[in-house]
């Protein structure tokens, strides 16, 4: 093991990129605004409540397909701020694993030995001898009644939910279902329930099966201190669902011109099913999805009907999706809808193989500012995570997810103009790990730093379309793949490669085309879970890919390109490791 240097590693993008100017919340670097584009500081204005001053089209006066770069005047006044929070940091850290199946997790630090949310370890537990990083102890969760489990919902806050998010309510309601109703009545009584839903009201929703006729509405209009919230009783989740698959199960704010625009409003705690997506989003900022499931519908989230933002999406258990059937689907290509400003955090999407695409987060052309963070992906039909360019918007973060079995890539990225750092990718994998090779007409700024990547069938990150174009970085990464064939590689370009940042990656098998950047690790034995290509099975533990002792990964990450800290918000210091995990001590 490498001595360290105490002084923080404090580069990342700031020292790569000279003359980018970022902004943070609490020192999270989010974008590097290289336009003057707004900043996702900027206020935005719900005056009005609809369209007709464009305050959801944020780089234009409304036009639904807005030039590049055009600057909106911002109302000053208005209550609403994007900010990202602080990050989960040590002492206590907790794994995406353990945020999506609902484990608390044991960490041994020099201060003592912590768990779940910081308190002691009680009396007379047991703690094993030597742990230095996380080991699951199963806690409280919600059970669904396919058997499996999701987050229970909480009124805490998390570093991903919205700041206005714990206002406490004017007034609690129950909302009780009537066993001697039919479920298409009970839909109907709670669908009323809701529409007379005022500002500050929380509207608890009893265990029951309810049928929605045509797709719940909310088109309510609130304020950050006077949130309206709509949450299934805790224990039980209610039943919302459709029989048909014409519109959402439930959609938020307004289509088209002249309707509203639904601010400040939380739905959580449901169980949903039908539809053509469980929760459509339309015009809306400051909308919170929080711990529902979603299960046999034509998708999860979707919100492609018009621009939106300021949306936070945390903690939904989405699976079994049908139709076209994305996990969670942000904008739309044509017409333009844009989804910007907003956190997609915490979110377990899986088992989408029988869905025509099946992604499980796509986010198409100009959408940005956004925050993919802490999801936990597999058994997807399509790409686990896909996003297109932002079009010279400031960039999306794509940061600690663990992705894996996949039909296609693994993470997709069209275009770039992202962050894709400290994430976990993983076999089985229909193609790339990591693959860079479409839409390279607008493929620039894009920065994949401190990823592992894992691959029993075969290839890697394939970077085909890096033609020297602006502010292409591959850095720090480690890359491992099972070097069956003369077809699989650790990382391949194009013979037509001119340029671009590669440097400090450690990776197993072969590079194509390209004779710099990277040193070759030891196999298996870098990884300290992993014995065999044989024995290997990704089930999302992520610790048996932590460095090992004596690991080629150790100490092997170029200093021009470090991030802050890795996987669990651990603080990177010189010398640290290639891939997503920071060597145990």
């Amino acid at each position: 093991m490498t001595n360290r240097n105490p002084a923080p590693a404090r580069r990342g993008l700031a020292l790569a990129f000279a003359g980018a100017t970022l902004f943070a919340s609490a020192g999270l670097a989010l974008c590097v605004d290289w336009q003057a584009a707004p900043t996702a500081a900027a206020r935005v204005s719900h005056a009005g409540a609809s369209d007709a001053a464009g305050p959801l089209d944020p780089w234009s006066t409304g036009s639904a397909d807005e030039p590049a770069g055009a600057a909106v005047t911002r109302s000053a006044s208005s209550p609403h701020a994007f900010e990202l929070p602080e990050p989960v940091r040590a002492p206590v850290r907790r794994s995406p694993v353990a945020a999506a199946f609902g484990d608390d997790w044991w960490e041994q630090t020099a201060g003592g030995t912590l768990y779940g949310d910081g308190d002691a370890v009680p009396p007379g537990a047991s703690v094993p001898a030597g742990l230095n990083r996380s080991l699951k102890v199963p806690r409280g969760v919600l059970q669904v009644p396919d058997g499996t489990s999701v987050v229970p919902p909480t009124q805490a806050l998390g570093p991903y939910d919205p700041t206005w998010g714990d206002a406490t309510p004017v007034r609690t309601l129950d909302h009780a279902y009537d066993g001697g109703l039919t479920d298409a009545q009970n839909g109907a009584l709670l669908d009323a329930a809701v529409a007379a839903l005022l500002p500050g009201d929380k509207l608890v929703v009893a265990a029951g099966a309810y049928e929605l006729t045509s797709p719940m509405s909310i088109l309510h209009i609130a304020a950050a201190d006077l949130p309206i919230v709509i949450e299934g009783e805790s224990g039980s989740p209610p039943h919302l669902y459709r029989s048909d698959i014409l519109d959402g199960v439930v959609e938020i704010g307004g289509e088209g011109t002249g309707t509203p625009i639904a601010a400040y409003v939380v739905l959580r705690g449901f169980e949903l099913s039908g539809g053509d997506a469980a929760v459509r989003l339309h015009k809306v900022a400051d909308v919170w999805i929080d711990a529902n499931e979603m299960r046999d519908t034509g998708g999860g989230v979707a919100a492609t009907t018009e621009h939106a933002g300021f949306v936070h999406i945390t903690r939904n258990d989405i699976h079994d999706t049908q139709s076209w059937g994305e996990g969670i689907q942000l904008g739309k290509n044509s017409p333009n809808r844009i989804f910007h400003d907003s956190v997609v955090a915490l979110n377990h999407i899986h088992d989408t193989q029988a869905a025509l695409q099946g992604e499980g987060i796509d986010m198409k052309w100009r959408s940005n500012a956004n925050w993919i963070v802490e999801n936990v992906i597999h058994g997807t039909n399509f790409p686990s995570i896909k996003f297109e360019a932002t079009d010279n918007r400031p960039l999306n973060v794509v940061e600690r997810n663990v992705c894996w079995d996949s039909g296609d890539n693994v993470i997709q990225a069209e275009g770039g103009e992202a962050v894709v750092r400290n994430n976990v990718l993983a076999s089985p994998a229909g193609n790339k790990l990591f693959d860079s090779s479409h839409n390279s007409a607008t493929l620039k700024k894009l920065y994949v730093t401190h990823n592992t990547m894992i691959s029993k069938n075969g290839y890697g990150a394939g970077l085909w379309a890096w033609n020297g174009q602006q502010g292409l970085v591959f850095a720090n990464n480690a890359v491992y793949i099972n070097d069956y064939s003369a077809n699989t590689y650790a990382i391949a370009i194009g013979t037509e490669q001119l340029g671009g940042t590669i440097a400090g990656n450690t990776i197993f098998g072969k590079a194509r085309n390209l004779t710099y950047g990277w040193v070759t690790g030891n196999g298996l034995t870098d990884l300290a879970g992993q014995s065999t290509w044989a024995a290997y099975a990704f089930d999302g533990d992520v610790s048996d890919l932590w460095p090992g002792v004596g690991s080629a990964l150790d100490a092997s990450a170029d200093p021009n390109h470090v991030d802050d800290d890795d996987f669990y918000g651990v603080e990177r210091t010189m010398p640290t490791e290639s891939g997503a995990f920071v060597m145990p001590d």
